[in-house]
């Protein structure tokens, strides 16, 4: 698919080229102003101001075909610059605030880039064709080694009204609060976190797998003899704010009911 995006009201355009799968009903196209401080090769410290946001919905995508669009940016009080606040409940515990990475519209997910931790960010307003959209929003920590790492997400958040003037402040005590792991031996672990509904997944050096659904939540979990052949090498909990009936339990239970999820992983 091709499609333009008018950069500014002086009429600059800037065009770009994108493969996107023939079922998608939505495009999400956001213009940034980066800097660099001198360091082309390390993009950690890079930052990027969000300046443009525009959308296009209901399109008819055909697989062997492409589609040519012009998407004005959203003006002036349908969209509004957003933060997301490392505070509250979570005791300070995320290091880095990753922002907004999507926005719910119509059964879909419009997808932002990822313009990492030194990001500004714009929400559409709840205004036009985002009427009754909803944002996302996440926050990581890390021990500072790359071993144990956590993430919590928020999902189903009202974008702010059309006018508003004040910046939108997303913060991290409406997050689920981290689950914890802790291996007890290669083969039982604790289990910590506030969801009503936790998964577990371990991995292994030769590529196995086993991913175990617990719920009601549990604080401890044992490897069922004989699943797997060696010990794991990679552990990790994701935790889930969603009230599941075990007795009429399908996995789409957690995706239509699930407003807050939390993702740790650990050294096992």
């Amino acid at each position: 698919m091709r499609f333009a995006a008018r950069a500014s009201a002086k009429e600059q355009r800037t065009s770009v080229t994108l493969s996107v799968p023939a079922d998608s009903r939505q495009i999400l196209a956001v213009i940034a102003d980066g800097t660099d401080p001198g360091t082309p090769d390390d993009p950690s410290d890079d930052s990027l101001d969000m300046v443009g946001l525009a959308a296009a919905t209901n399109l008819e995508l055909r697989a062997a075909g492409s589609l040519t669009l012009s998407l004005p940016l959203l003006e002036r009080g349908a969209s509004l610059r957003a933060t997301v606040t490392a505070t509250g409940a979570s005791g300070g515990i995320f290091a880095e605030v990753v922002g907004v990475p999507g926005v719910s519209l119509d059964g879909q997910v419009l997808v932002y880039p990822s313009l990492g931790s030194r990001a500004s960010f714009l929400v559409p307003t709840a205004s036009g064709s985002f009427q009754g959209a909803k944002l996302w929003a996440v926050a990581t920590a890390g021990d500072g080694s790359q071993t144990d790492w956590s993430r919590s997400y928020a999902r189903g958040i009202d974008p702010p009204e059309a006018g508003a003037e004040d910046v939108m402040a997303l913060r991290t005590e409406a997050f689920l609060q981290l689950p914890t792991i802790h291996a007890q031996t290669p083969s039982d672990y604790a289990l910590s976190s506030d969801g009503s509904v936790q998964r577990v997944e371990l991995s292994t050096a030769g590529g196995q797998r086993l991913n175990a659904l617990l719920f009601p939540a549990q604080a401890a979990f044992t490897v069922p003899a004989g699943v797997l052949s060696e010990d794991p090498n990679d552990v990790a909990v994701e935790a889930f704010d969603a009230n599941v009936d075990p007795s009429a339990f399908q996995f789409a239970d957690l995706v239509q009911q699930t407003a807050h999820i939390a993702y740790a992983e650990a050294a096992p």
